[in-house]
């Protein structure tokens, strides 16, 4: 059964997709659970966070293989490994995962509160 919140909007852990490598997976095992509980991940997040595992998983992948690399093929390597992590970091970013943004939530969760407090006298739960 399919779970909504207040808004009715669908919550929970999406389903992991079969495609994840190894450490994708462990990555999404790893992330997912705290995203969900602190209300960022949402099953429509799913591709999202699909990607951000996959990209962690590159990343992993590509500094394994620069380390073996010669010359020519080490510098091919970081500009795919420069590349993928400016992808990464922006979707690090969309999933409050940066100090920064996770800041910012927090700041903007604060200020929603305190909204509730100078309408209504009391805070929402």
């Amino acid at each position: 059964m399919t779970r909504r919140d207040s808004r009715g909007f669908v919550v929970g852990m999406p389903e992991k997709p079969d495609f994840l490598g190894d450490i994708a997976s462990r990555e999404w095992d790893e992330l997912g659970p705290a995203l969900v509980e602190a209300g960022i991940l949402t099953p429509i997040d799913r591709g999202l966070f699909a990607a951000l595992c996959t990209l962690h998983q590159r990343g992993v992948t590509l500094r394994g293989a620069m380390a073996t690399a010669n010359g020519q093929e080490r510098q091919l390597l970081a500009g795919i490994e420069r590349h993928s992590a400016k992808t990464w970091k922006g979707l690090l970013q969309q999933f409050g995962l940066t100090p920064r943004k996770r800041s910012d939530i927090l700041a903007s969760r604060l200020r929603q509160r305190l909204r509730l407090v100078g309408t209504c006298g009391t805070p929402s739960p």
